[in-house]
């Protein structure tokens, strides 16, 4: 995924991989729910600020109050890879905090 959004940019990532790969966030297995939190630390290098303001931190918040502990355990391992990328932001970082 990081290699086709560096090829093809971020514009088409958010209109063609984005939309389905967090869309498994609400899958009733929680395997399927950690598959978007993988796919977003892979690809924060790649994304820009906007992207992790509309599309991944909607997502981790509602993974962070996830039932299932080991999902709630990979949503800080994912902020915590994250963190580098946006703490130039203040917003992005407090909505984290």
């Amino acid at each position: 995924m990081k290699s086709l959004t560096e090829i093809f940019g971020v514009v088409w990532a958010s209109k063609n991989v984005l939309p389905k790969l967090l869309s498994l966030h609400v899958e009733p297995n929680y395997l399927h729910r950690l598959t978007p939190l993988f796919g977003m630390a892979t690809l924060i290098p790649v994304v820009n600020i906007d992207v992790v303001r509309k599309m991944f931190i909607p997502v981790i918040i509602t993974l962070a109050t996830d039932p299932v502990p080991n999902i709630r355990m990979n949503v800080a391992k994912t902020i915590q890879t994250m963190y580098p990328y946006i703490k130039q932001n203040g917003d992005v970082e407090e909505k984290f905090k």
